[in-house]
């Protein structure tokens, strides 16, 4: 069996999604909540397998409740759930890598995008990561066309 916790802040959505799982056959709903703290707070004690994650709900936002959920609970698998564009996420972060590549520091990314320097943070982290760089200066403006057909 597989034990899926189901998270999203629409009450009809985790209904809908849970009326789906309910008749595969290999499938169990282990249990839902509607914030990202509440998925860590739920999920503590529970046997979880999968975790479908609306990327927009309350709470830390998806990211950081990722983050937080690797720390804590490593085996579970997770399946981010989203209305947006895929391409509005990967915009956001072909931008910072951009900027940094640039010489840009994290507080003036985060001014010109109007995010938080914790949201940049997120993105350089996960850009070094995914390009096998380790540091800012890895993404300088000469090496940025091989970092974008790396992506």
């Amino acid at each position: 069996m597989i034990n899926v916790f189901v998270a999203d802040d629409h009450p009809v959505v985790r209904e809908g999604l849970k009326r789906l799982l309910v008749d595969l056959p290999d499938v169990t709903i282990s249990g839902e909540a509607d914030s990202g703290d509440d998925v860590l707070e739920e999920l503590t004690g529970a046997k979880v397998d999968v975790l479908l994650l609306d990327v927009s709900m309350p709470g830390p936002g998806f990211v950081e409740t990722i983050r937080r959920l690797r720390g804590e609970h490593p085996s579970v698998h997770v399946l981010v759930l989203s209305v947006h564009p895929e391409d509005q996420y990967a915009r956001r972060a072909h931008e910072v890598l951009c900027l940094l590549g640039g010489g840009m520091a994290t507080k003036e990314i985060a001014a010109k995008l109007d995010v938080s320097p914790k949201t940049v943070s997120t993105y350089r982290t996960r850009l070094l990561e995914k390009l096998n760089l380790k540091t800012t200066a890895d993404l300088s403006v000469s090496s940025w066309n091989e970092a974008w057909h790396s992506i």
